[in-house]
């Protein structure tokens, strides 16, 4: 559901950087988590995030538990029945989505016979960042691989995959008391793309 009277842009432009001596330019990714209002009766759950000009309408889909001081939304059953339908079975998991120093490229790797089946995987572990931040880097790099897949992005996938399998549980906690203090969290690389030699800015927002 769209709002069009908003007045925020949904998406930043590639910005140039201050000229340097090699030629280099940014790559932004911003993701602004306003507001979740959460209707809960007998009859089910009904969830309306709030993004910029977008609201979106979403039922059980998300796992939502009301504790003492707010509520826990994760997305739990998603993420199993995820695993389930990649036939990801076996009890081996990872400390961390992506591995620590790695670049992905156009040409390392094989070419996949069917790219069509790694979009769809990608596409549905995407679904998983709105409650998931602590994917969302590691999910932007594989995403830039969607036109022509590779056996390495797809190696890169599956450790996602196995990160979620051992934080199955992980989710966001939305105070029910809050001081309302926003705080940005920031990280970025240089020129760390190997085939643009874009940089990439991830900036988070968050209200406790």
């Amino acid at each position: 559901m769209d709002v069009p009277n908003a007045s925020l842009p949904t998406a930043l432009p590639s910005v140039p950087y201050p000229p340097t001596h090699c030629s280099t330019r940014v790559r932004t990714a911003l993701l602004i988590f306003v507001i979740t209002i959460v209707i809960k009766n007998t009859h089910g759950t009904v969830l309306l995030p709030l993004y910029v000009d977008d609201m979106t309408i979403t039922g059980d889909i998300l796992n939502v538990s009301s504790t003492s001081d707010g509520y826990y939304l994760s997305k739990t059953k998603y993420a199993s029945d995820l695993l389930s339908r990649t036939g990801l079975i076996d009890n081996k998991t990872v400390d961390t989505p992506s591995e620590n120093n790695v670049r992905f490229n156009t040409t390392n790797g094989e070419p996949l016979f069917n790219p069509t089946l790694y979009c769809q995987f990608v596409g549905s572990l995407i679904y998983l960042t709105v409650m998931r931040p602590d994917i969302s880097h590691a999910m932007h790099i594989i995403s830039q691989f969607m036109s022509a897949p590779r056996s390495t992005h797809y190696a890169a996938a599956l450790r996602i995959l196995r990160y979620v399998k051992g934080t199955i549980f992980h989710g966001l906690h939305f105070l029910s008391r809050s001081s309302l203090t926003l705080r940005a969290y920031l990280d970025a690389d240089w020129a760390g793309d190997r085939t643009d030699r874009f940089s990439t800015i991830g900036c988070f927002f968050l209200s406790r």
